[in-house]
């Protein structure tokens, strides 16, 4: 896993000036946010905000477009709480699990489970000694981050650096990408507190046969389509349209 972590619950410093009542209410949002790992802090949040504000809105005591969006200046707490709560529970379940995670990145130290001595803390770096981690790796672990149409570099950098890639999906890379031919993908959704497939995925991609098909497929999709020359030439396109 290539990337930083910070407990969730240290994020509550963005509302902690908030009076008491709307604490509760930006923590309500998030814990139906953490429920419903699949949409968007916008699907969440803009139905309970008209629902908590009705009749305070500026507009005829409707709420405004610019009214929704001041609300959303609090949020930044929800966004990285539960992205860093299920990048953390992803890594913490694998380890439970007997798997060795190797992580690049600051602050893994804090993360707490069961079986910590299977968290190897290569600690903080910049983004060539992540690049060469993955050529070292089989596997290569994606959690998205909290938007749910597009993807991470993170995943294509796996697959350009032959390994394997392990990931949640979302509306863009389930078009792009096809499960089990050139990735895995595993559910932030599951059962007993367990994300559905990660486990799983895991075990089938460190099968040194069904890794290495997997991790070949996928290297060749990403040079394909998916090198920043690709998208440099994608933005050169849209630039002379503008």
């Amino acid at each position: 896993m290539t990337g930083n972590y910070t407990r969730p619950e240290t994020f509550d410093r963005y509302i902690a000036h908030l009076d008491r009542e709307y604490r509760d209410f930006y923590h309500e949002i998030l814990d139906v946010q953490l429920a419903n790992p699949d949409k968007t802090l916008e699907q969440i949040a803009e139905p309970m905000l008209v629902r908590e504000l009705d009749g305070q809105g500026s507009d005829n005591g409707k709420l405004s477009d610019d009214d929704i969006k001041s609300c959303y200046a609090n949020m930044i707490f929800i966004d990285l709480w539960a992205r860093f709560h299920y990048r953390g529970m992803a890594v913490a379940e694998l380890a439970d699990a007997g798997f060795r995670v190797d992580v690049f990145g600051a602050g893994w130290e804090a993360l707490e489970c069961r079986c910590k001595d299977n968290i190897i803390c290569h600690g903080p770096g910049d983004s060539k000694k992540c690049l060469e981690a993955l050529a070292q790796a089989k596997v290569g672990l994606n959690v998205m981050p909290w938007f749910k149409d597009g993807a991470h570099d993170r995943i294509f950098n796996t697959m350009l650096n032959g390994a394997a890639v392990l990931t949640d999906g979302s509306r863009y890379l389930n078009q792009i990408l096809t499960d089990g031919k050139d990735a895995v993908f595993y559910s932030l959704k599951g059962r007993d507190g367990r994300m559905s497939g990660l486990v799983e995925g895991a075990h089938r991609l460190l099968n040194s046969q069904y890794g290495s098909k997997v991790a070949h497929a996928g290297m060749e999709l990403a040079l394909a389509g998916h090198t920043w020359a690709h998208r440099a030439r994608t933005l050169d396109d849209w630039l002379t349209l503008m």
